[in-house]
């Protein structure tokens, strides 16, 4: 209910210039086509569409697959 107020405050956004971001820059893997997308890291995100619009092709094969060899690379700061 309003409350006989005029109208709803919109909440803050979860994210700002300060939050990381996972950057996805062209993106083509079967159903994908040239896909740019941000997603703030540290945050729950949902990937949604409809039934073959690329939904797994870009959590697992460019996400997932992704980090997985980004955190798999050897680093000169990294001990054993």
């Amino acid at each position: 209910m309003l409350a006989a107020r005029s109208g709803i405050r919109a909440p803050a956004p979860l994210h700002d210039r300060e939050t990381p971001m996972i950057e996805i820059r062209g993106a083509t893997r079967h159903n994908l086509r040239r896909l740019d997308a941000r997603i703030p890291q540290g945050r729950l995100s949902v990937i949604t569409g409809v039934s073959g619009s690329g939904k797994s092709s870009l959590a697992r094969e460019r996400l997932l697959g992704n980090l997985k060899r980004l955190l798999s690379r050897p680093s000169a700061g990294r001990r054993a």
